[in-house]
């Protein structure tokens, strides 16, 4: 039996098209282009895999039409409006507010069919495309649009697709951003924040501990963390020498490399006061500090260096200072207070919290180091100047014998302080995901 004999017995018994064995439970069609991308990640395109999932979505967009005929037959045009942000007589498919739609039939007391029922949560299609850019211009072309639409964890579709889910092969940077890329051209919201109420809602308790608090993060944040990521696991395998390393322009397709210099050039801050950036975390500050989130504490000064190898062609120059100021805060040792992944394993979802009250007593405990991280800075830009190095060079030549010699003045005194009970903390500046289990 084919592939496509299953998803033909499907349509004709009218039936739903989510997996019921599932927890978090998922749609058919997200199952079926995980099958189809294992293709694309061998190499070996899954023509078969393809026809289904086209199969599918002509299934998906037929029930689509024929809930808004259901609802436009029973339901009067006052109480259709909220459904149609953009008006009643819009064309486009409802997606975002189906399953409030079907709500609002069976409050009603109006049957549905199974075959309607978009599922009990709020999501939409793009929700379950994966990194499919093929699949994503198939649903709008049907007139799937809610390419910023919130699921019931108020994240938005690029948000859920960077949530990186373990049970999923890890895929090659590549079919994410040509992926996003898609996203970028249709104008999707990359500033859009996770909505925080509805994940409340989902929970229905209290899921950090401690000082921590969610934060309502954008869809940036998410895309920059997982870019971060994927040039870490290269620049790590590098490191110990499991593979030869292989530049972002080799590895890069034409689009996946314009969406890229699209993120890392962002300049648009987050609010967040650590001194590991000046004026709050941009996409720059994020990816590099992704990048390097795993890695043993001795390997990342080297990393980041090659981390600026990798990225510099694409970086606008004025970021040296940048870059400079998040190497030696970490090179000190010092405690992100700043945004960092949180990792929810029943729903298979990474969000992003950050230190709450416990932040202004970090940063007085840690006021020394602060103040002579700013004194280092200032020197280090006035002896860049004066040098005139390459950038890389600079860090070579200057930056790593001079910050030898604080470290070494910086382990006496740190003994000194805890010798007489003064409480040191210890750097909490892995960029790796917490989690409550």
């Amino acid at each position: 039996m084919s592939l496509v004999e299953p998803i033909h017995v499907l349509g004709h018994a009218d039936c739903s098209l989510f997996d019921a064995f599932h927890r978090p439970r998922r749609l058919v069609l997200e199952v079926a282009v995980h099958v189809e991308e294992i293709g694309l990640l061998n190499h070996k395109p899954n023509i078969a895999a393809e026809t289904v999932v086209d199969r599918l979505v002509d299934l998906i967009t037929a029930r689509r039409h024929r809930l808004r005929d259901l609802a436009d037959c029973t339901l009067p045009a006052s109480e259709l409006a909220p459904f149609y942000p953009h008006g009643v007589d819009d064309s486009n498919l409802i997606d975002e507010n189906a399953s409030r739609l079907i709500a609002a039939l069976l409050y009603r007391g109006i049957p549905v069919p199974s075959a309607l029922f978009p599922g009990r949560d709020r999501t939409t299609m793009y929700h379950h495309i994966r990194s499919s850019s093929r699949v994503a211009e198939k649903l709008w072309n049907e007139g799937f649009r809610d390419i910023d639409g919130k699921d019931s964890l108020g994240l938005t579709p690029l948000m859920h697709m960077h949530t990186d889910d373990i049970d999923f092969v890890s895929y090659p940077m590549n079919l994410r951003l040509e992926c996003l890329a898609w996203f970028q051209n249709k104008r999707a919201n990359f500033y859009a924040k996770q909505d925080l109420a509805l994940y409340d809602e989902h929970k229905k308790w209290k899921v950090l501990s401690g000082s921590r608090q969610l934060l309502s993060a954008t869809s940036l944040h998410f895309i920059a963390y997982n870019i971060g990521q994927e040039i870490g696991q290269d620049l790590d395998a590098h490191i110990h020498r499991t593979k030869e390393p292989k530049s972002l322009k080799r590895r890069l397709s034409k689009p996946s490399r314009r969406v890229f210099e699209r993120v890392i050039t962002d300049k648009v801050p987050d609010d967040c006061i650590c001194a590991c950036s000046l004026g709050g975390c941009k996409a720059f500050t994020l990816i590099a500090r992704s990048s390097i989130s795993k890695m043993e504490k001795h390997a990342k000064s080297e990393n980041l260096a090659n981390f600026w190898i990798e990225v510099k062609d694409t970086c606008d120059p004025l970021e040296c200072p940048n870059f400079l100021r998040l190497m030696t805060f970490e090179e000190l040792g010092l405690t992100h207070t700043c945004c960092h992944p949180f990792r929810d394993y029943e729903l298979f979802i990474s969000l992003f919290c950050r230190i709450g009250d416990q932040a202004h007593e970090i940063h007085d405990e840690e006021a020394a180091d602060l103040q002579k991280l700013e004194e280092l800075l200032g020197e280090f830009e006035a002896k860049r100047i004066e040098l005139d190095l390459p950038f890389l060079d600079f860090l070579k030549e200057y930056w790593r014998p001079r910050m030898d010699e604080v470290l070494k003045e910086g382990a006496l005194d740190e003994e000194g302080l805890r010798e007489i009970g003064v409480k040191v903390y210890e750097s909490d500046s892995n960029f790796s995901e917490d989690s409550d289990r």
